[in-house]
């Protein structure tokens, strides 16, 4: 019994730690920082761009963002960084560095 709870601690902690670093290199949608076009005084919102980037990666993510301006540059070693997840706290970092467009078209301009 005591051989079966080491070994299924071992497999818990082996398959934990291959889906932690299994998450960092998966691709994930990159969020910036913006103010709607529906409300560009409003609240700074965390939107999606539907890029994608992942948040291990040895180069910088690089996504053209559309606004009312034209395009806006969100860049890893930025102003307005690319960010992870819809609280836009992960920095998001890209494997290939190959700068990317988004075509979401919701966004008046992108903030700090």
């Amino acid at each position: 019994m005591k051989n079966k709870t080491m070994l299924l601690g071992v497999f818990s902690f082996v398959l934990a730690f291959a889906s932690a670093y299994a998450s960092v290199l998966f691709p994930e949608d990159v969020y910036v920082r913006a103010k709607l076009k529906a409300n560009p005084t409003g609240p700074t919102q965390c939107v999606n761009t539907l890029v994608k980037c992942d948040a291990s990666g040895p180069t910088f993510c690089t996504v053209r963002v559309l606004t009312n301006f034209g395009t806006q540059t969100a860049i890893s070693n930025g102003v307005y960084r690319p960010y992870r997840g819809t609280a836009c706290v992960v920095q998001l970092f890209d494997s290939n560095g190959i700068s990317q467009m988004s075509w979401v078209d919701t966004i008046d301009h992108l903030e700090f």
